[in-house]
């Protein structure tokens, strides 16, 4: 069974580089980060945090 599944979370704004490489390397290029511009929520914006998307192809197990 394959698919597509994602995750959602917050993320410190700086570490958000950082991030990125790692689930590139993890997923050996196969899975994406976005970051989720449109949504504003003043608490993170003061707290300069980054609601970030990951989406990332399934395998069996459904683990990244």
């Amino acid at each position: 069974m394959s698919g597509v599944s994602y995750m959602v979370g917050v993320i410190d704004g700086k570490n958000l580089l950082r991030l990125s490489r790692m689930i590139y390397r993890v997923s050996r290029g196969y899975a994406c980060i976005k970051e989720m511009v449109s949504f504003e929520f003043e608490p993170l914006r003061i707290m300069q945090e980054k609601i970030v998307l990951i989406i990332y192809p399934t395998s069996r197990t459904s683990t990244l």
